[in-house]
Formats: C-alpha cells, structure tokens, sequence
C-alpha cells in the first residue's frame, strides 16, 4: 500500500456507529521515501490509539513534503468492545473518499494488514477467521456428550442426561453442563450445527410395535426447526426384532445463554412393552 505524492492523501477508518462501551484500539507503521532519490528512506513512523465513531480517524498521514511518498507497512484495529462493531476503511484525497475494506469484528476480534496487500481477521483466540489459508487455521468450537446407559423409553419426552463429555474444546464458548447434565450451555452468539444420534432396543420377547420421536428444545421451550425425527422398531414373539438407529444434523442461530437440550419418548403402535434408547449422543459445534 504507497500513498500518493500528495500531503492531503491519507488513511482512516470509521465505525459504523458509537461503540457499546469502549472505541477500538489501532496501530499502523508506515516509511516515507524520497520520490527522487527512492534509496533514501526516512525515519520509519508509527501512530496508534483509539476510533472514534462515526467520525473517520486518520490512521496512516500523508507525506510530508509533496513529491514524497508514504509506504504503509503494518495496520492493526482491535475491538475491545463488548459488542460487534463495522468498520470502514478508505483512502481520502482531501475531498474524495474510495472505500479500500469493511469488515465486521467480534468482541476481542482484530483485523491486520501487511505488505503484500493482504488482510487478516483473527477471533479472540488469535485463530485466523479471514485470510490465506483461513479455512486450514480456524478452528470450530464443538461439544459432544454421549449417555452411557440406556434409557427407557416413556410416552412422554424427557430429557436425555448425557453423564460422558467426549469433547469440549473451549468452555468459554460452549460447554456441557456439570451440573445439569442433559443441558449444553451456549456462550456466544452464532450459527450452530447441531446433531444427535442413538440406537432403539427392542425387548427380548413379546408382540409390539413403537416409534421413537426424537427432538432438540432450546431453553426447554422451543424446539429448533429440522431437530425433530422418528425412527420404528418392533418386536414379534420369540424370534422376530428389529432394532433401529436414529441420526439427525441441523443448523441454528443460537444466542449466548441458550441451552441446548436432547428429548426422546415412544409412540405405541401396537402392544406395550419396554424399548430402550442407547447410545445417545449430542454434538453441537459452532461454525460461523
């Protein structure tokens, strides 16, 4: 990024409205070089502090001396609000304004750019989220807890406690819950995926037919759209069973303090016997 040879010529960045709490933090660096003699190169210069709203902030100057040029070598902007703000970066002539980048940080999110042209955005755990090769460097937060006996089934849906946590990658994010152990406890707002699986056992003897209903409850209230399924097993005399396996994936925008909960019941079709659920297991895992 070489500014023009024109001391008006410069750098800022506005915000897309008044920060919750706190302004962004910045720092850039830049050198000013000779346009006539370009093996000069003056003193390297540095700027930083804080936005300030919707009035743009000047982030890297103009030269000094018109002829002049301004290389900017490393630019940094930092949220360190409690909410997400926009950001507008452009260059100004002094009377024209050419928008260069917006982007859109996360509480504790940074966006970097550095020679060669190119910007970086970085969640709060410094993995980049936007850049070369961001796909390979970021990482989803995920969750999977399974129950590790099997439960009865019941005409009415309840709860699945899952007692075993296989995976909990960042409990700042999302967490099982300790306590409350049918419950996965979300911490950031975000799109979700979400899935669950687990098998049906049909009893060892008798005449039945049943299906088992499967659905995920957000906050024990509201059951997310796409949770729902169900699965058939049955049982005839002595020799005649089938088991079943149930496995469902969906997405949903989930708000931090939800809890994500996992419920199973029976319908009998036919008869009335005991059916068991076993192996279940729910992931959730955010993924934007």
């Amino acid at each position: 990024m070489i500014l023009d040879t024109r001391t008006t010529d410069v750098i800022r960045v506005v915000m897309g409205g008044a920060p919750a709490l706190t302004q962004p933090d910045f720092y850039t660096s830049w050198l000013e070089l000779n346009d006539g003699d370009p093996s000069v190169v003056f003193v390297p210069s540095e700027s930083d502090g804080i936005l300030d709203g919707v009035t743009p902030v000047t982030i890297i100057p103009g030269p000094t001396t018109d002829g002049n040029r301004v290389q900017a070598k490393f630019i940094a902007v930092f949220n360190k609000d409690t909410a997400d703000v926009a950001l507008t970066f452009d260059f100004f002539d002094g009377t024209l304004s050419r928008t260069i980048l917006k982007v859109l940080l996360e509480p504790d999110w940074s966006v970097i750019w550095e020679p060669g042209g190119t910007w970086h955005v970085y969640d709060d755990n410094g993995l980049l989220v936007v850049g070369p090769a961001a796909g390979a460097a970021a990482a989803n937060d995920v969750v999977q807890a399974r129950r590790t006996s099997v439960l009865a089934l019941t005409t009415s849906f309840v709860d699945v406690t899952l007692d075993a946590t296989d995976v909990e990658s960042d409990a700042t994010v999302i967490e099982h819950n300790n306590t409350n152990t049918d419950d996965i406890d979300v911490k950031a707002t975000a799109l979700y995926k979400i899935s669950y699986s687990g098998d049906i056992r049909a009893p060892a003897a008798g005449n039945s037919v049943i299906t088992m209903d499967s659905r995920v409850r957000v906050n024990d209230t509201t059951v997310l759209p796409g949770s729902e399924s169900s699965v058939g097993s049955f049982r005839v005399g002595g020799t005649g069973q089938v088991h079943a396996h149930v496995e469902q994936t969906f997405y949903d925008s989930l708000s931090a303090n939800d809890k994500v909960t996992l419920q199973v019941s029976k319908v009998e079709l036919s008869g009335s016997q005991t059916y068991n659920a076993d192996r279940l297991k729910l992931t959730v895992e955010r993924v934007k």
